[in-house]
């Protein structure tokens, strides 16, 4: 199954490093308004972003030809590999009660155990 899915989207998936980071709404907004083909844009954390053509357009043909207005927006956008999604994530959460003593590494990793 996961060859067939793979087989599915290959050339449809890029990965893309944000300059800046920003609403992923305006640029597939500002990307619309540059007639560039629809694509959908996820986070996958920090800067870095998936990009998905949609069903009549492969991405690389969509990055062959607007590679410049592209540019405006992403430092690098190249083929999804899998080591694109292996990175690390900043997750923060809110703790009420914690007295600051068990404040730590450990007591954490007690409790998302």
């Amino acid at each position: 199954m996961e060859n067939v899915r793979l087989r599915v989207v290959k050339g449809k998936l890029h990965t893309g490093i944000l300059k800046s980071s920003c609403l992923l709404s305006t640029i597939q907004d500002r990307m619309l308004g540059e007639a560039i083909p629809l694509c959908e844009i996820r986070p996958l954390g920090g800067r870095l972003v998936l990009m998905l053509a949609s069903e009549e357009s492969s991405m690389e043909d969509i990055v062959a030809n607007n590679h410049d207005k592209l540019s405006l927006w992403f430092e690098d956008v190249r083929p999804w590999r899998k080591e694109d999604t292996g990175g690390s994530r900043i997750v923060s959460i809110r703790c009420f009660g914690v007295l600051l003593h068990v404040w730590m590494v450990e007591f954490f990793e007690q409790l998302f155990k």
